[in-house]
């Protein structure tokens, strides 16, 4: 996720995150963990990773969460729109 936030950018990123679903609780700890790890260790360029995937957090995760109402609301109107399809065939 930190290479895809590097690389793709937040919206990417998002998009990972929305694929892990209920998992992304424990991803956000361990990238924190892993950024006290760095800093204990004084591994300030590792740590820099870890640190812009947590401040970037809350964006990522309003994107993630735009992305699957979005993807709810498009699958619901595509089945509306096709059930009312089929009703004009039953006339």
């Amino acid at each position: 996720m930190i290479k895809v936030l590097e690389t793709e950018g937040e919206l990417k990123a998002a998009e990972i995150l929305r694929k892990i679903g209920g998992f992304s609780e424990p991803v956000k700890e361990l990238a924190y963990g892993l950024f006290l790890v760095c800093e204990k260790k004084g591994w300030a360029e590792e740590g820099l990773a870890y640190n812009h995937l947590i401040s970037s957090w809350t964006s990522i995760s309003d994107k993630a969460q735009y992305a699957n109402q979005t993807s709810e609301e498009t699958k619901k109107a595509i089945k509306d729109k096709s059930q009312k399809n089929l009703m004009d065939y039953d006339k």
